[in-house]
């Protein structure tokens, strides 16, 4: 029968029944924060052809809908009891792998709709917003959900979908310098923070057991979350100091990832423009050092802490 014949397909490339629509993809870029995500919202997504890009700066409508989706994953009772506890009956279905699966929250769910309709079709889509995966403040007291939370939403809106059109885009960077540069760029909310108040949250990183909301900076931890929930082939991670050595082969692996596209044409306009390499941090302050954004104090590991941090945490 025509419904079942499939077509050859080049190699990589999904095979599907005659008259089916090929599935549209929804890529979600997550961050973390202070990890390139400008470079990549404003110098490759918003150029990428074939696809249709959300970012706070798309417009009023769409910025008003991000922050629904922020509100939803962050604060509507994250932590306050595992969802679909159910009592005794709940926790004995989840030790048995038999729980039913989480759905997404309503704000999520609204959020999504707005922006994607309620079943995507047509383009496939690429929302990138860095506080998806901690909101501003959330490192340092603890307003925002755990990697497992977001991967759990995430995974529910992919099911709400009809499941295997999510693909995870996670930006990285090596512990201490991104430990470092996420304090600098917050201390604009905190009046307390100095470099004494750096080396004392640090060090408190090594030597106690790490809040849920901080298990952020476990890189090794985050990946396997979501490879977890949403497949191995389905998460992309792109360090920060890979695309900073070798920004040409990052910008074609992650159009690769992003539906097999060449994104040649856009290194050659990064060229072009000569900003291929994008630009220096503004808080860097010489080698090793931090600026911070609400005083401009200088802040910088004690010897030695830096390397631990590393070491602990897989950079």
């Amino acid at each position: 029968m025509w419904g079942g014949t499939r077509i050859p397909a080049p190699a990589g490339a999904v095979t599907r029944p005659w008259g089916e629509h090929p599935v549209t993809r929804i890529y979600l870029h997550i961050g973390l924060p202070k990890t390139g995500t400008t470079y990549w919202q404003h110098l490759v997504f918003r150029r990428m052809q074939g696809i249709t890009f959300f970012h706070r700066v798309s417009g009023e409508a769409t910025a008003r809908e991000i922050t629904r989706i922020l509100r939803a994953l962050h604060h509507e009772d994250h932590g306050t009891k595992p969802a679909g506890d159910g009592g005794w009956r709940g926790r004995i279905a989840r030790l048995l792998g038999r729980a039913r699966p989480e759905p997404p929250r309503p704000g999520l769910r609204q959020g999504f709709d707005a922006l994607f309709g309620v079943q995507p079709e047509g383009e496939d889509r690429l929302l990138s917003c860095e506080n998806i995966s901690l909101t501003s403040d959330g490192f340092w007291n603890g307003r925002a959900a755990t990697p497992a939370q977001v991967a759990g939403q995430l995974a529910a809106m992919d099911r709400y979908w009809g499941g295997g059109r999510v693909r995870i885009i996670l930006t990285t960077r090596k512990p201490d310098s991104w430990f470092a540069a996420r304090y600098a760029e917050s201390s604009k909310d905190f009046a307390s923070f100095c470099n004494h108040d750096f080396a004392q949250r640090a060090e408190a990183l090594l030597s106690d057991e790490l809040k849920p909301w901080q298990r952020w900076i476990d890189t090794d931890h985050v990946m396997r979350v979501f490879e977890e929930a949403f497949g191995p082939s389905n998460v992309f991670v792109m360090p920060l100091e890979r695309l900073a050595e070798h920004p040409v082969a990052s910008i074609l692996e992650m159009g690769r990832f992003v539906g097999g596209r060449d994104l040649g044409y856009v290194v050659e306009a990064l060229e072009r423009e000569g900003r291929l390499d994008g630009r220096s941090n503004s808080l860097r302050a010489g080698d090793g050092g931090w600026r911070l954004r609400s005083t401009g104090e200088v802040i910088s590991y004690p010897p030695g802490l830096d390397a631990r941090l590393r070491q602990r945490f897989g950079g």
